[in-house]
């Protein structure tokens, strides 16, 4: 059972306002014309703990194409999802389940209504409701190679866009 002095430590550190130095996200813009799920939850860091979990790097790439069928998709993701779901980089697709979507598994049963989800909250401002007001990011060091970010207030560090 968590002590006095914890729960003290974890209501001050819900206050901080977090600058996040290493972001892979695109332009908000683009972000919302690509299409978000269940798989797509999975994708950029999971890559490595996927292929080790014997996902082959093709079916990867498939698995996150998402002109391709979600449950084609799903049916490559979900064989490796238990050998990777208490690994740092999964824990992420877990949380924002069960934060953004109130879901607390990601599984056969709930993939379709978790991209629905996604799918329902997938439109401008998503990043300041997620980063912003969720997370209490004030500013995101982007990491993507590219500099149109000038539609995102919370994504780059620009003249004129610096926190301080």
């Amino acid at each position: 059972m968590p002590s006095a002095l914890e729960h003290q430590l974890v209501e001050a550190f819900s206050e901080f306002e977090i600058i996040d130095c290493h972001e892979h996200l695109p332009p908000e813009k683009v972000y919302l014309q690509q299409g978000q799920d269940a798989c797509t939850l999975f994708g950029h860091y999971c890559r490595t703990d996927l292929i080790t979990a014997g996902m082959s790097a093709q079916n990867y790439e498939r698995m996150l194409d998402t002109d391709l069928p979600l449950e084609y998709r799903w049916s490559l993701l979900w064989p490796h999802v238990d050998n990777i779901r208490f690994g740092s980089y999964a824990r992420a697709a877990f949380i924002a389940a069960r934060e953004f979507y109130g879901f607390d598994d990601i599984n056969e049963d709930n993939y379709v209504a978790i991209s629905e989800a996604m799918q329902a909250n997938l439109r401008p401002g998503i990043y300041q409701r997620v980063l912003g007001d969720k997370c209490k990011i004030r500013l995101s060091l982007t990491q993507a190679g590219r500099t149109d970010y000038q539609d995102d207030p919370l994504m780059g560090c620009r003249p004129g866009n610096s926190p301080m």
